[in-house]
């Protein structure tokens, strides 16, 4: 089962990968070797809705954050408003 709370002594990690799969499929090592070197950490990736596909049963992983559009699509209209 994935933890889902945090102490406040531990890291709290979020891994971002919104591109394609291949890119998500390359960071599996990583997310690997981060959680053990980390053993207590907070694992978190923020994933496309492929990517979430890729990651739901990896064990390093403690919470999965996906994007429902595609990150540009998200975050536009955001970086509009803040050029204002």
């Amino acid at each position: 089962q994935k933890k889902q709370t945090t102490s406040k002594k531990e890291k709290r990690i979020l891994i971002i990968s919104t591109t394609a799969l291949g890119d998500t499929l390359f960071a599996t090592p990583s997310i690997r070797s981060i959680k053990e070197k980390y053993k207590n950490c907070y694992l978190g990736c923020l994933v496309s809705k492929t990517g979430h596909a890729v990651l739901e049963n990896n064990k390093y992983v403690n919470k999965l954050f996906t994007l429902k559009k595609p990150f540009f699509l998200t975050f536009l209209p955001l970086l509009i408003k803040l050029k204002k």
